[in-house]
């Protein structure tokens, strides 16, 4: 009965289908009487429907069938419907889930679940012995044998209550005495001093101690046994409580770590002892927190190396200073020659942040005025009392206007947060590989000059002495600092600086603020105005690599644990937690640092590589305007309002209007194809008309398949007329065929006979038979032609939907930025559906049109496919030139579209010249041309001669204007992917000349403990400790050498030991653009020394830069096209050329940049460019010689 009710309820829903499809068969569009071959037919209850019409619960009844059974048939559709699984629900219910793959550690927490009634049956065992126990003692023989373990737990046996107890060792034998600084060698103290109850504090609990000192050397000092013994006391006279080094280190560490409170810790230590009667146990903590920030500075002494004098060896570094140093940033005696001038600023290059934090905040205290940090000055923190002076100094009145529409959100901030506050937060300076370098605390909000006290202190940390014996500061030939609010802070800051920072003690240090060029972080940025975008983001910022500047945040994360805790600490304390805090958090970023290079430079070089990849097939794509991008000034900026013009940048003002693209895009359908004026003879214009014929079949499918999601009108008349357009040109065409193919008919005879609708009508062409069949059919001469047309096919299909990306682009950033409302909103997204509909089918065109070259079996065949991969919807992704820069950006890449038929194009290219295209020309043809044979084909349009460049004629816009839209959205394109991959070329090189500054670095530190080791009057215990760490940053160096020694495995050039970084690069560069794209001459290692700025040593090359700058602009101006230089005779051209080698590559080992017209070319070799005039390129060597003193000027050949 079950399985007749299930059957009978198939049935019902059967005829309401039918029923439906009757009903909306009245609103189809008439077809042909005959189906194609491929429509499934369903008989029930003699009434056939198609599966077509059939909406989705038929596929599930299908899926539903007991396996065995097949999807019913026209012959036997009944008896299979009635055979089906009686229990089969055909309402929908939902089936069971299958059972979740079980993981590893559900199935290990089973197995404990079971064994849980055992393991605590053990658990009991272990914790609560019984007596008579195999290491069962007496009290007396306990006590002897812990004379010098105290802190040992004794369990006493309760014979009353039959259980054990713990005890300390002072309660069961109160004569047992703990001696102190007397030798262990098993021997009693004869003179020991009279006994004291100390308490003494471990990792297992508090006890209380009976014990007494030696006195063997005379009167016993308490402090002095207790250190030696392992206990750090908490008072330094005549202690009562001392802490063992280990609970200390445990503390240090769960605080680091765990971010675990003293107070907590504590608790902890008490309950250890006793968990029950805790108050019993004396309460430790005020003396603990004593000890711990006398033990925090005292272990950075210790391993800073000041304890052992290591200033007298690094005499550059700040004295004194117990900071954990970055080995990668340059410094000058350790890692980098600080005599090297000719290390480009990219290579010698200091990379900072700046970042405010306001949950480092404190609470005002009216106790303990007078507490202060420990470290004085000597950590991150300035000391307190010349930061207050500082402070006082300034004008609290004077106040900068705010730029940006960023700065004005983050003034408006709620000040009650900082309600009862005398300390709001902190600001830090870091270097970009995440070493803390200074930080100084902040008084409501982050203003500038507390930001610039943390600057010049990280300026200040190494030093050179001059000749005059006065110290020097020096960092880096080139300082780029990143900061949130950077637009606003550049402004001013070297009046600021010269204006507070006078003392001699900073000396030089303005000479280094005038150099710092300033950036905002590539998160930030996005929150600020469009300008700041190309004025101050990162990846638009020459020579600072793959700098993002977001690494700021990154501690804050773990110091905003600690906020909780500082803040209610005396400023003393809390300085010196934050101190301790970012020394530990450098110093897992210095032991990680193998790991973290070879990480960063391999994910540097493949990133780099694919941007090349892309970079090189954009260049192909525009190779015919790169000649003209080339000159243009990467580093000019304008700002106009809120609009910044330079090469980066999309102007708005220069967008056509939106409807006028969609209305051109969409509307207009009789433009001939790009090569309609190529005269082709009946062969070709028989094949290409039968291509055209397949494509306006492909098109009607595309419709019709349309037409059932939405039955218009409108549609449906566009479908009968383009299926009595195409039944005209088959007919016509198929009596062509007679003539070209007969020996095709007997497959067009038994084709035709099956009735197949006029839009599934095969044509058999060439690429509809195998390529065997070729030469026995006799049609080898047409597949020869088939494929040359069918690649002009897929050219112009790539090139086409390139426009509609582009298009689509340019709506999508209307309807974020213009559309208000709901009807705009639903105007735009029907036109951005509207062109991403025509960009899905014209991808399926293109797949198809690239399955019939297959098809072919032509040995271009294989050659072609690679050069045309299957297209996805993915692949058309292009990152919008109307938008600014995304986030992540840099890691994205354009779609295969953009690339696709480069890799082949050059010889394709040559092919297609002398090749019939995919349209007619105007000769003598039997079928005249027919221009709207198909919207998608006559479609198919060049960038040079596409009917997108006569928008004008529809949007009422001028040619000029689209076209120049047009242009600049590739410009803007070409430019924002050449600064990527030159970003991250930079980042590749410059993690290379790190791997060799890290080495270096450790080296030096191994050099400078083992020669510690050495010094004269060193104790034993420190002698012994320098040498430990001179062994591991010996380690720590060879791990970084591995790692460098693997990565050089895979570089174009390795590098030599001792070799000079310049000298590496250089030759590391010649090798990775050898084989660069010949249109694009890639810049150079010194940026600015001609034609750009500088940031060079001393502050005297930035001056140069201006006016070389100038200079390249003069030069740009003067230059012109054919023979305006022609008055340098070839063999003074050749003549300059070796004197410009010789001296190039003998005194800098590199070569200058795009502004001064001297280009590299390839390995050894420099082109100046001779199409200036005589007297521009004059001026430019004359620049070089005041600049660099040239005096070399042999064989010039002058006149």
């Amino acid at each position: 009965m079950a399985s007749r009710s299930g059957v009978a309820r198939f049935k019902r829903a059967i005829h309401a289908i039918q029923n439906s499809a009757n009903s909306e068969r009245s609103s189809s569009p008439p077809s042909s009487p005959s189906r194609s071959a491929d429509e499934l037919s369903i008989s029930a209850r003699g009434t056939t429907v198609t599966s077509s019409t059939l909406p989705s619960l038929l596929q599930y009844v299908n899926s539903r069938l007991p396996a065995q059974q097949a999807t019913p048939t026209a012959e036997e559709p009944s008896n299979n419907l009635a055979q089906q699984d009686p229990q089969s629900n055909l309402k929908g219910d939902a089936q069971p889930k299958p059972e979740p793959t079980r993981s590893q550690t559900t199935v290990l927490v089973d197995e404990f679940e079971a064994a849980l009634p055992r393991l605590t049956t053990l658990f009991f065992e272990a914790t609560n012995p019984t007596a008579n126990t195999v290491d069962d003692s007496c009290i007396d023989c306990f006590a002897t044998a812990h004379r010098h373990q105290p802190l040992h737990w004794a369990r006493i046996w309760n014979p009353e209550n039959q259980y054990f107890e713990r005890k300390d060792l002072s309660e069961i034998q109160p004569k047992s005495t703990f001696i102190l600084g007397h030798a262990r060698d098993g021997g009693r103290c004869s003179t020991p001093s009279n006994k004291v109850t100390l308490t003494l504090v471990d990792v297992n609990g508090i006890h209380k101690v009976h014990a007494a000192f030696c006195d063997c050397q005379g009167i016993h000092d308490r402090v002095t046994q207790l250190m030696k013994s392992g206990f750090f006391p908490a008072t330094p006279t005549l202690p009562r409580t001392a802490f063992s080094f280990a609970v200390l280190r445990l503390f240090h560490l769960l605080q680091l770590e765990a971010k675990a409170s003293a107070y907590d810790f504590c608790s902890a230590l008490r309950r250890l002892s006793d968990n029950v009667f805790t108050d019993r146990i004396p309460n430790i903590y005020p003396q603990f927190i004593v000890a711990m920030q006398v033990w925090r500075v005292m272990v950075a002494t210790k391993r800073s190396g000041q304890a052992h004098g290591i200033d007298s060896i690094l005499t550059h570094r700040q004295s004194g200073n117990l900071l954990v140093h970055c080995p990668v940033c340059p410094e000058p005696f350790v890692n980098t020659d600080v005599n090297a001038k000719r290390v480009p600023g990219a290579f010698s290059q200091l990379q900072l942040t700046a970042d405010g934090n306001h949950h480092a905040n404190r609470y005002m205290k009216n106790t303990d005025p007078l507490n202060r940090s420990l470290f004085d000055g000597r950590g991150y923190f300035p000391r307190d009392d010349e930061y207050k002076a500082y402070l006082g100094r300034l004008d609290h009145n004077v106040g900068e206007k705010s730029t940006c529409n960023y700065l004005n959100a983050a003034e408006k901030q709620d000040r009650k947060k900082f309600k009862n506050m005398d300390i709001t937060g902190v600001v830090k300076i870091d270097c970009s590989h995440c070493f803390i370098k200074s930080v100084v605390d902040l008084q409501l909000g982050e203003r500038f000059p507390n930001t610039d006290m943390a600057l010049v202190r990280a300026l200040l940390l190494y030093k050179i002495v001059s000749p005059d014996g006065s110290p020097h500061h020096i960092i880096a030939h080139d300082v780029v600092l990143s900061y949130d609010i950077a637009c606003a802070y550049i402004r001013k800051l070297i009046d600021r600086v010269c204006a507070m920072f006078k003392e001699a003690s900073v000396k030089g240090v303005n000479d280094v603020v005038k150099r710092i060029r300033c950036i905002i972080p590539a998160v930030h940025v996005h929150n600020h105005q469009d300008s700041c975008m190309y004025c101050f983001g990162p990846a638009y910022t020459q020579h600072i690599g793959h700098f993002h500047g977001e690494t700021a945040e990154q501690p804050w994360v773990e110091l905003n644990q600690l906020g909780p805790q500082i803040r209610q600490m005396n400023n003393g304390h809390r300085q010196d937690c934050i101190i301790d805090f970012f020394s530990d958090w450098n110093w897992k970023k210095l032991r990680q640092m193998a790991s973290t290079l070879e990480s960063e430079t391999k994910d540097a070089r493949d990133t780099y590589h694919q941007h090349k990849i892309r970079f090189h097939a954009l260049c192909e794509l525009h190779k015919t305007k790169i000649g003209e991008w080339n000159k243009l000034d990467r580093e000019k900026r304008e700002v106009k309002g809120k609009e910044c013009d330079c090469v980066y940048s999309h102007s708005k003002r220069k967008v056509p209007s939106q409807q006028s693209i969609v209305d051109a895009l969409l509307a207009s359908t009789n433009v001939t194809s790009r090569s309609a004026s190529v005269t082709m003879d009946t062969t070709v214009n028989f094949v290409n008309e039968g291509i055209s014929i397949q494509i306006l079949q492909f098109e009607i499918r595309t419709k019709m398949a349309s037409l059932k999601d939405h039955p218009l009108s409108s549609l449906e008349k566009e479908v009968e007329t383009n299926t009595k357009a195409l039944k005209k040109r088959l007919d016509a065409w198929r009596l062509d065929q007679k003539t070209h193919m007969p020996s095709i008919s007997e497959h067009l005879t038994l084709h035709l006979a099956t009735k197949p609708h006029i839009s599934d009508e095969r044509l058999f062409l060439p690429s509809d038979f195998s390529h065997d069949l070729h030469a026995q059919l006799q049609i080898v001469h047409l597949a020869e032609v088939e494929i040359k047309l069918r690649e002009g096919v897929a050219f112009d299909t790539i090139k086409t939907i390139q426009q509609y990306v582009k298009t689509s682009d340019a709506l999508l950033h209307h309807k974020r930025t213009d559309a208000r409302g709901q009807d705009q909103n639903t105007r735009a997204n029907v036109q951005i559906s509207r062109v991403a509909a025509k960009k899905k089918g014209l991808i399926d065109l293109y797949n198809a049109n690239r399955n019939a070259i297959l098809g072919l079996g032509h040995p271009q065949s294989d050659t072609l496919s690679r050069s045309f991969p299957e297209m996805k919807i993915e692949d058309t992704m292009r990152r919008a030139v109307m938008a600014k820069r995304a986030l992540g950006d840099s890691r994205r890449f354009d779609g295969s579209l953009w690339a696709a038929g480069t890799a082949g194009r050059s010889d394709a290219t040559k092919k297609r010249k002398s090749a019939p295209s995919t349209s007619f020309a105007t000769g003598t043809s039997k079928h005249p041309p027919a221009a709207s044979s198909s919207a998608a084909i006559s479609k198919t349009i060049d960038i040079e001669d596409g009917w997108i460049w006569r928008l004008g004629s529809v949007g009422k816009l001028t040619e000029d204007e689209v076209r120049e839209w047009e242009e600049e959205g590739d410009r803007v394109h070409w430019f924002r992917a050449e600064a990527d991959m030159e970003r991250w070329r930079e980042q590749w090189e410059i993690k290379l000349i790190e791997c060799i500054r890290c080495i270096r670095s450790f080296e030096k530190m191994a050099e400078t403990w083992l020669t510690l080791s050495r010094k004269s009057g060193m104790p034993a215990s420190q002698a012994s400790f320098a040498r430990k760490q001179a062994a591991m940053y010996r380690t720590l160096g060879e791990g970084v050498a591995r790692v460098f020694s693997e990565l050089q495995s895979n570089e174009p050039t390795r590098y030599v030991d001792g070799e000079d970084v310049v000298e590496y690069i250089t030759r590391h560069r010649r090798a990775e653009l050898a084989g660069f794209h010949p249109n694009h001459t890639p810049r150079l290692l010194l940026h600015g020394l001609v034609g750009g700025k500088d940031h060079g040593e001393d502050g005297e090359d930035g001056e140069s830069g201006k006016d070389g700058k100038e200079g390249g602009e003069e030069r740009e101006g003067g230059g012109g096209k054919g023979g305006e230089g022609e008055d340098f005779t070839n063999e003074e051209k050749r003549a300059l050329e070796r004197s410009l080698v010789s001296y190039l590559t003998d005194e800098y080992k590199v070569i200058l940049g795009r502004g001064g017209g001297f280009h590299f070319l390839e390995p050894g070799w420099v082109r100046l460019t001779f199409s200036l005039k005589r007297e521009v390129v004059d001026e430019g060597l004359r620049r070089i010689e005041d600049a660099f003193g040239w005096e070399r000027w042999s064989g010039l050949g002058r006149a």
